[in-house]
């Protein structure tokens, strides 16, 4: 993890620590990206209360990305799989189409880890949090509005905001993993009956590294009491 210091990209994770074990991953997969110009802001103050604050905590880093000078932030949640050149494909699109103020790619792939199931969205125009980058010089009307802390899908507020030019692109190179474990922000966490069966972990082996892999294999027999 770099120290605090002036970098083209803000990795920013909103993060309650409340999830220790993939919160570990995703340090892990960071440490990893063949892209290191990169400051990670972790944003994991104590909570408010028990509503959903995730939406709190991305401005929060937003706030702070732009306090060190950072160009463009890429949303890094802390359970979700992300390759080793997930940073450099992102910096990379970002630049070579103009420095949009969003980017992000349109297919979003959700895995459960205790069912094993998976499920394939194709999202028209717009990409899932976990997978958008935003350029930092961009002034997003949700930043505006007086309840933004309590705005549900933050994801679907930047991409209808037709104040920002956006650029997306086909397939996809991370995958949401869903778990049911800490507060999430949408109900994927729960849909463990939805999607198709993943049967052998064959889909999941074939997109994810070794490590990574075993790592997801350990908690998913937590999650199913050692089975």
């Amino acid at each position: 993890m770099n120290p605090i210091r002036t970098a083209r990209v803000a990795v920013i994770t909103p993060t309650r620590r409340d999830r220790q074990e993939f919160f570990e991953l995703a340090e892990l997969m960071l440490e990893r990206q063949t892209f290191d110009d990169y400051v990670w802001i972790v944003v994991d103050y104590p909570p408010k209360s028990d509503k959903n604050d995730i939406t709190e905590r991305y401005f929060a880093g937003i706030k702070e990305a732009r306090e060190l000078g950072c160009k463009l932030a890429v949303f890094w949640e802390d359970d979700d799989y992300y390759p080793e050149y997930y940073l450099e494909n992102m910096y990379k699109l970002w630049v070579d189409h103009g420095e949009c103020d969003l980017i992000g790619h349109t297919t979003t792939i959700y895995y459960h880890l205790k069912s094993r199931k998976f499920r394939t969205l194709i999202h028209r125009g717009r990409a899932s949090m976990f997978a958008t980058a935003m350029s930092l010089s961009a002034r997003p009307k949700a930043e505006h509005d007086p309840n933004r802390d309590d705005i549900a899908f933050l994801d679907l507020r930047l991409w209808e905001d037709t104040s920002l030019s956006r650029c997306t692109f086909t397939g996809y190179m991370a995958i949401g993993i869903k778990h049911g474990i800490g507060k999430s922000g949408g109900s994927g966490h729960r849909a463990e009956s939805v999607g198709i069966k993943d049967k052998d972990f064959r889909f999941l082996k074939s997109k994810t590294d070794h490590e990574v892999f075993e790592r997801y294999a350990e908690i998913n027999k937590k999650l199913n009491n050692g089975k």
